[in-house]
């Protein structure tokens, strides 16, 4: 809804707000269907993301039903350990390319997962029935190889939650976990909640939409040009984030550290009903929030700052308080 349109009045309130919340990170996307070669071993996919200057292979992973795109990033150096790195919906790997080189150079092997339906992995595009799926997504890639030890996992959003799966069904993996903007519960969940009963049986899917994810208006552009960026979300992926979001009140504790960073004007999460939560999960806690930014805290203004606390996770030891 445009600035200039008229607040939804009454009993359509609830709808207009699904649309709008529902949609979570999206933006109009108006990209054409991305070359067979668009992958990381194309110069242009690693210039369009990004990623130019980066040592980046890619390969296949089996997890159940799926084919997992799994992105490794070495460093110049022996490596330090692995961090396994995973995205927020609607998205992959290429997107999180400002974390990828703050690990990178801090000495990390980098591992990113793109997450079954998104991606260069298989799957109806942004489609998944249980959050499970995603976790045992993360556990394939971990056990696909022997990534140097030890291991710690970064997420974004969504990414977040597919960790939380991975730890659930594997505690005790991570030596340490870091978390951008986690989602456990969406911002305006009632509304959300109310909007997909309604509309849930009436439209599969909704156009991907944003506005609210980033301050950035040349990274807003970025995404509506993105390829690999799907057109539209189906609305069972919410009934999974309901399922997940019941579930998670009854996971953990879990015993690896966990750093979090959320930007106070996000109105994407609802980062006061989680970080409460996500606090409970993990005991071993540091929560650092980063004044008036969004969701997308490595492509907003205040960049700088995610950053510094993301270099000094990646230089230090596994607890907060190191």
């Amino acid at each position: 809804m445009s600035r200039k349109d008229k607040a939804p009045r009454g009993w359509t309130k609830p709808i207009v707000s699904a649309i709008s919340l529902l949609a979570l990170l999206g933006v109009h996307a108006s990209a054409a269907a991305p070359p067979t070669d668009w992958n990381p071993y194309n110069p242009d996919f690693r210039e369009y993301y990004g990623g130019t200057g980066l040592f980046w292979s890619w390969e296949i992973v089996r997890s159940g039903d799926y084919e997992i795109a799994c992105h490794v990033f070495p460093p110049l150096a022996e490596p330090r350990g692995t961090v396994f790195l995973v995205h927020g919906f609607l998205e992959h790997t290429a997107i999180t390319v400002p974390a990828v080189r703050i690990l990178v150079e801090a000495g990390w092997e980098v591992v990113g997962i793109d997450l079954p339906g998104h991606g260069l992995s298989s799957g109806p595009r942004a489609a998944i029935d249980d959050f499970a799926a995603y976790g045992r997504a993360v556990l394939a890639v971990e056990n696909s190889n022997a990534w140097p030890l030890p291991w710690r996992g970064y997420g974004h959003s969504t990414g977040c939650s597919a960790l939380i799966e991975a730890e659930s069904l594997a505690p005790g993996r991570l030596e340490a976990i870091f978390f951008e903007a986690p989602l456990v519960r969406s911002w305006g969940w009632n509304a959300s909640v109310c909007g997909y009963t309604l509309l849930g049986w009436l439209k599969p899917n909704l156009p991907a939409r944003g506005g609210a994810s980033s301050r950035d208006p040349a990274f807003v552009r970025f995404l509506e040009t993105d390829p690999l960026r799907p057109q539209s979300f189906p609305l069972s992926w919410f009934k999974a984030l309901r399922k997940f979001q019941g579930q998670a009140k009854g996971m953990g504790p879990f015993d690896s550290p966990l750093t979090l960073i959320q930007g106070s004007a996000d109105t994407v999460v609802d980062a006061a009903y989680n970080i409460p939560l996500l606090e409970s999960m993990f005991p071993k806690h540091s929560v650092q929030m980063i004044p008036g930014a969004y969701h997308y805290l490595f492509r907003d203004p205040e960049a700088p700052m995610a950053a510094s606390i993301l270099a000094a996770w990646a230089r230090k030891g596994a607890t907060p308080s190191d």
